[in-house]
């Protein structure tokens, strides 16, 4: 029996160690088809080679992105299920930003982060002010919509994993809402429009209505 959870294991590990890797080996090796044609052709090109590093992951990663299938809301058991693999390739997914080291590249302009953003299939709408530490998990369970803020450090997770099961819901930001530095929204948690949630805060199904304000630290768990 041991044996046999070793073996799955080690298979899922391959299989997402292929969409968390895949993505940075597509981008850089088009960087350097890219750097190759232009110092042939113009140092200007030089100078927008990253535009290649960063279109390129985020192509691969729309690609990839279609096949694995769309994230199922509940309760899943844990093992060889559609929504539970469609999970676990999500989250290898969702590494290669930070494997590839271009997380701050990316995250630091408003048009890459929300093309990224898109082709993860997230609902987060394009020019929210957010740290380029920002940790989102699950993203094609989030949604943040125009005119928020969210704080360095801040991070975002619509899962929780036992032995057994996997539990998936939603988190929300509504309009103009702000959450504070190394705050965490787990699953099942929504903020209403034009609130404000202090720093510190660890936010566990929790729902607040719009105007709500959390000072820093008041939740704890």
């Amino acid at each position: 029996m041991k044996k046999n959870q070793n073996t799955m294991v080690l298979f899922g590990d391959f299989v997402s160690y292929l969409f968390t890797l895949f993505p940075m080996i597509g981008a850089y090796s088009a960087l350097i088809l890219w750097i190759q044609f232009a110092l042939n052709t113009s140092w200007i090109l030089i100078i927008l080679s990253p535009l290649s590093l960063v279109l390129s992951f985020i192509f691969i990663v729309g690609i990839l992105k279609t096949f694995i299938p769309k994230l199922k809301r509940g309760v899943t058991k844990v093992g060889l299920n559609k929504n539970f693999i469609a999970w676990y390739l999500n989250l290898g997914l969702e590494r290669s930003i930070r494997v590839s080291q271009i997380q701050e590249l990316i995250l630091s302009f408003s048009i890459f982060k929300f093309l990224y953003w898109k082709a993860m299939r997230a609902n987060i709408a394009f020019g929210i002010n957010s740290s380029v530490y920002v940790n989102l998990i699950d993203l094609s369970l989030i949604t943040i919509e125009e005119g928020c803020t969210i704080g360095d450090r801040v991070t975002i997770s619509c899962h929780t994993l036992t032995k057994d099961a996997l539990i998936l819901r939603p988190v929300t930001v509504k309009k103009n809402s702000l959450i504070g530095t190394h705050s965490k929204l787990y699953l099942g948690t929504e903020i209403g429009e034009n609130s404000m949630i202090g720093g510190n805060n660890v936010l566990f199904k929790k729902k607040f209505p719009d105007n709500s304000k959390v000072s820093p630290g008041e939740y704890k768990s």
